[in-house]
């Protein structure tokens, strides 16, 4: 059996544990090289609270050989962000061939693609629109949204379409946060943790309306379900940023 269906991964140490049940059989496995509680304060991440799967204080290191071999990508700081202890995110990433890195800094030079999160610091009133002579390593942007926000969003869709860089929709689940228009949420279990979660009916209206022809707007996960297996956006996002940047993964100059 394929270990990569599995809800497993093989650690650093050689021993099978649980891996993050959003992403299990997906084929992208999670790694977070840093310890400790994430310094960014983003509205109800659910790495805050004691809601998370794991022991944060421990890293989470998937063995090098097992996910090259299985043909894994690693997803850099699940649960954290890659621009928090930066030299060491780098040096453990370097060992994997295929890795992208998270982030809701701004900071963009990674050697390899980025999703940036545009509003994780103010979910509601304030998004990240970066200047174009930094989109080079850009894979994504991942905008957070609810039913409130929704001029933010379409601003940053506005922004990033003109650049032709996709565009990930993250819909809000809250735990902590003040749900603005409760007509629209419901409270229900959400991978492992119970959330006010937007309805499908709310969901699929804004999907709708931010929709822009020609362009990749797409939705973290599915309305069949929140887990990666369900989506498969980012694997298909990443393969595409590798075709268009074929000339930096030969180690070539632009052209």
């Amino acid at each position: 059996m394929n270990e990569k269906n599995n809800h497993v991964y093989l650690d650093v140490n050689g021993e099978w544990r649980p891996c993050n049940p959003k992403m299990a059989g997906s084929g992208v496995v999670a790694c977070r090289p840093q310890v400790g509680t994430c310094p960014g304060n983003c509205l109800d991440c659910f790495f805050k609270g004691g809601r998370y799967y794991e022991n944060i204080n421990e890293p989470h290191i998937p063995n090098p050989d097992w996910v090259n071999e299985n043909g894994l990508v690693v997803r850099m700081n699940d649960g954290n962000d890659s621009n928090y202890e930066r030299d060491l995110v780098i040096k453990t990433a370097s060992k994997y061939n295929d890795v992208f890195f998270n982030t809701r800094i701004p900071k963009l030079d990674f050697p390899g693609p980025v999703v940036l999160t545009v509003n994780g610091d103010y979910t509601d009133d304030a998004a990240w629109l970066v200047n174009p002579h930094q989109m080079e390593m850009l894979m994504a942007v991942r905008v957070r949204v609810n039913t409130w926000n929704t001029a933010l969003v379409t601003e940053v869709i506005n922004y990033y379409s003109q650049y032709n860089i996709p565009v990930r929709l993250t819909f809000m689940a809250y735990y902590f946060g003040t749900v603005k228009e409760p007509e629209h949420y419901i409270w229900k279990k959400r991978t492992v943790n119970p959330y006010w979660c937007i309805s499908n009916s709310a969901r699929k209206d804004l999907e709708h309306r931010f929709q822009v022809d020609g362009f990749d707007i797409h939705t973290c996960t599915s309305t069949k379900g929140h887990y990666c297996r369900d989506c498969g956006k980012c694997l298909e996002v990443y393969k595409k940023w590798k075709e268009v940047h074929s000339y930096f993964i030969r180690g070539e100059s632009k052209q």
